[in-house]
């Protein structure tokens, strides 16, 4: 099962072009989009040199760097709750998922 899964999240990760961006939050619903993307939205970046996971407002302020290494950190995923992300990583030198509080410590 586990295998399937990883394998799933690589094919979305190559199918998006291993740039991922989610929202957290509930927007106001009517569809005008005026307000419909609130919260915070989890994403992946190679601007340090090597992909790695941030957070930034809706609004785009505020980014925010969750993860640091020298390994490919890609497509971040919130918990339902808003939590925690989720992204895989082959920091463990083999492709895996691993899951972080929205904030980055643990």
């Amino acid at each position: 099962m586990r295998t399937v899964l990883l394998i799933c999240v690589l094919l979305l990760g190559f199918l998006i072009g291993c740039t991922s961006m989610t929202t957290e939050g509930e927007g106001d619903g009517d569809g005008d989009g005026d307000g419909d993307l609130t919260g915070r939205i989890a994403f992946d970046s190679d601007r340090d040199g090597d992909w790695e996971i941030f957070v930034m407002d809706a609004d785009g302020r505020n980014q925010t760097q969750l993860t640091f290494n020298s390994s490919k950190d890609l497509s971040p995923v919130w918990s339902p709750d808003g939590r925690r992300i989720a992204f895989y990583s082959d920091r463990d030198g083999d492709w895996e998922i691993f899951v972080m509080d929205a904030d980055g410590r643990n």
